[in-house]
């Protein structure tokens, strides 16, 4: 058994896997005891094998992951970073590891499932998005803020406009808090059909659309465009690369 874990800005998530992937569990960082909840858990099961980490999380998380393991006396994690090529997946950027490994590994899910030629966006804290052709080659992506930093820049950008906060997301707003949010959901929704519209161009072909990250749900209902949920793809990516590695 193996210990996979993907440690987003916002949230851990972790799945213990052999041949298939196991339950996948997620926690907040913001929640108290976050990480020291995980001891408990953790240790009613026997070491892994091996530890694989996806990591796109401030150093303090990943310090804490890496003190955890290393007090369970478990395998230290090997931190994942992009290489140029895994399987038949090759990396567009000049400088691989420069790519997030959270994108990477969303990719390496895809191909892995048959799902390219595919755009995947992820829908977190930031909004990614990602051109994959049919035989694995990575045509790039582009980097967005997501919804709650394009939220807090417009309030840093212009102090005067109150704060948004949660609420419906209708797009002729009749109030500045609805009018603030509607625009950076449509803004986040064109953005990825506008993504879409330009791979298909490229490829020529129609791309399947593949939407993961928290605010993933939220996002598809504003989509035109036919698309696909593509939960917990970075667990899947990781999975997929423990495969390969054998």
């Amino acid at each position: 058994m193996n210990l996979l874990l993907d440690l987003g800005n916002s949230r851990l998530k972790w799945a213990f896997a052999d041949d298939k992937l196991g339950t996948v569990h997620s926690r907040a960082w913001a929640v108290p005891g976050a990480v020291d909840g995980l001891r408990a858990e953790w240790n009613c099961s026997a070491p892994p094998a091996r530890v694989l980490v996806a990591s796109v999380a401030p150093p303090s998380c990943r310090e804490r992951i890496a003190g955890l393991l290393a007090q369970l006396a478990w395998p230290q994690g090997e931190w994942l970073r992009s290489p140029a090529r895994m399987g038949r997946l090759r990396n567009a950027y000049s400088v691989p590891a420069d790519l997030g490994i959270d994108r990477f590994l969303a990719m390496l899910a895809a191909l892995d499932e048959n799902q390219a030629p595919c755009v995947i966006a992820s829908c977190g804290t930031a909004l990614t998005l990602d051109a994959l052709q049919a035989d694995g080659r990575h045509l790039g992506g582009q980097i967005a803020p997501g919804i709650q930093a394009m939220l807090t820049g417009l309030g840093r950008a212009a102090p005067g406009l109150p704060d948004p906060g949660p609420g419906t997301c209708d797009a002729f707003a009749h109030a500045t808090s609805d009018a603030m949010r509607a625009g950076v959901w449509q803004a986040s929704a064109a953005a990825i059909e506008r993504f879409a519209d330009l791979a298909a161009q490229r490829m020529q072909v129609m791309p399947r659309l593949l939407l993961c990250g928290g605010n993933a749900a939220a996002t598809a209902s504003l989509l035109r465009r036919t698309h696909e949920p593509f939960e917990h793809a970075v667990l899947r990516g990781l999975h997929a690369w423990l495969r390969l590695l054998g």
